[in-house]
């Protein structure tokens, strides 16, 4: 039997469940047991994506994923965001200032892309909207609502004149996008960086951890949801 299997065993289980309640479809590889090693076969719908490596220490007890087999690019970046997110949960006041905090969020469900956006001021929901998107938007998934999210939420800073906002995401591609810190690498999230790169609203970019018991946070994600599931 490999060392520490057991260790391993239940680390990848877990990311398993994640990774399928996040759009993938992934399992374990019985086969790839090692000492200290699980590799996980990770499709998403029909399209293998290839494996990512479990590999734990027991001098640190601590566990890293390596995902060098997956050679899409932004599906490698979702993957290893979904491993990378802290257990700790993200705890934010709201300051009373004019300055609008913007949440945003985007799901994607039965084969739907849907996007949401709130904003508070001075600790009150003044502005909310959400929406289904186009067919065009499905093969980006829920990342595809949260980038037009954005979009939608410095389009309502515009139209109210207003040159400052904080927007708080999830996904850190939002903000590595509209700051050139990643490289765009498909039409969509270049389109994304072209408009950021033109607006004239001044943006701070507040990343918190979903799911966390962030009030505005699981606002949004349940608005965003609930777009998919109307009729």
């Amino acid at each position: 039997m490999p060392l520490h299997k057991k260790e391993t065993q239940k680390k990848a289980k877990q990311f398993v469940k994640l990774l399928n309640q996040k759009g993938f479809n992934s399992k374990i590889d019985l086969d790839s047991y090692r000492d200290y090693l699980v590799k996980l076969v990770i499709f998403y719908k029909e399209k293998y994506l290839g494996k990512a490596s479990i590999y734990y220490s027991p001098k640190k007890n601590s566990y890293k994923l390596v995902t060098n087999e997956i050679q899409t690019e932004n599906f490698k970046e979702e993957i290893e965001e979904l491993w990378n997110e802290k257990k700790e949960k993200t705890k934010i006041k709201i300051s009373n200032s004019n300055t609008p905090h913007i949440y945003i969020d985007g799901s994607f469900f039965k084969n739907t892309t849907s996007y949401a956006a709130v904003v508070i001021q001075n600790g009150k929901n003044i502005h909310e909207e959400s929406g289904k998107l186009a067919k065009k938007y499905h093969k980006y998934r829920q990342i595809g609502g949260e980038l037009y999210a954005v979009k939608t939420a410095i389009e309502w800073c515009k139209k109210n004149k207003l040159n400052n906002a904080i927007i708080y995401y999830d996904y850190t591609g939002i903000e590595k996008w509209a700051t050139g810190k990643w490289k765009t690498n498909n039409s969509f999230t270049h389109s994304y960086k072209n408009y950021m790169n033109k607006i004239k609203v001044n943006i701070k970019w507040v990343k918190i951890k979903s799911h966390s018991g962030d009030k505005w946070n699981e606002y949004v994600d349940q608005l965003a949801k609930d777009e998919i599931l109307k009729k």
